[in-house]
């Protein structure tokens, strides 16, 4: 995914997320339960210094979005391969 800035390539699981960073090395974000505030369908993993959204558009299509610290969300388009 190509989100502002940055490239991630990213794994999505049931408990966590995994992303691969440029050099190679992988960055774990724990999934957070939902809650109260939650959107239903999205899932929000994050590490306390990066956060990502992913949910399953109605086209069967991944929807992404990125932040690094107290950044706001920033939307993610699949990288062309």
């Amino acid at each position: 995914f190509q989100c502002g800035g940055d490239s991630i390539r990213a794994a999505f699981e049931d408990a966590r997320a995994v992303l691969v960073n440029d050099d190679g090395s992988n960055t774990e974000l724990a999934k957070l339960p939902p809650d109260a505030n939650s959107t239903p369908g999205v899932d929000v993993f994050t590490n306390g210094k990066m956060t990502v959204t992913h949910r399953i558009a109605n086209d069967g299509s991944q929807v992404v979005k990125l932040a690094r610290g107290k950044m706001a969300l920033q939307d993610c388009a699949p990288a062309p391969n």
